[in-house]
């Protein structure tokens, strides 16, 4: 009995090598690829914008003077906010940011246009400002600092057990109550 080599067992017989024109090769490489470029589709740049959408010819046609809030909203529209307090002044506002990928977008263009009115409704100045008046504000840490005390929670929660009714609290159980407030206080 000859106990040599024959051959490769069955099983290794009826595999092909792994070859890119079969169609299972095909298949796989194609789904290789559409990986490969939608991975890569999440690395793009993203420009956004927020805001007014600013028109040069628009913005130079108000002239103070000669225009009022009817006239400007009707060229400019509705600005993005107004003054609640002192001078009558519309503010519109308008960003181009950039973000490359999931990093922090990082403001590219700024304009605030400033337009202020007199006090019978006329366009006294428009003013323009940029990019300079954008400040970087980085916060320190993950808290923000307060000045007071540093309570707990369970300070928080349990702190006013006993306090009802303590001494100069003006509660009825303090003293009395025939101080001259609404309710004896």
């Amino acid at each position: 009995m000859f106990l040599g080599f024959a051959g490769p067992p069955p099983q290794e017989k009826s595999m092909r090598p792994f070859s890119r024109h079969s169609a299972q090769g095909r298949i796989l490489l194609a789904i290789g690829l559409g990986a490969l470029v939608l991975g890569a589709s999440g690395c793009t740049r993203v420009r956004t914008h927020q805001g007014y959408q600013v028109d040069k010819l628009l913005v130079d046609s108000v002239q103070p003077g000669i225009d009022n809030r009817a006239s400007v909203e009707g060229t400019l529209g509705r600005p993005t906010f107004t003054s609640q307090f002192g001078e009558q002044e519309w503010y519109y506002i308008s960003r181009s940011m950039r973000a490359l990928a999931f990093s922090n977008p990082k403001p590219v263009e700024q304009t605030v246009l400033r337009v202020r009115f007199d006090d019978a409704g006329n366009v006294a100045a428009v003013d323009r400002m940029g990019l300079e008046q954008v400040a970087n504000i980085s916060p320190s840490g993950d808290k923000t600092p307060t000045l007071g005390r540093n309570r707990s929670l369970f300070d928080e929660i349990f702190g006013n057990i006993g306090a009802v009714g303590a001494g100069g609290m003006g509660g009825a159980g303090a003293g009395g109550g025939g101080g001259p407030g609404p309710n004896g206080s």
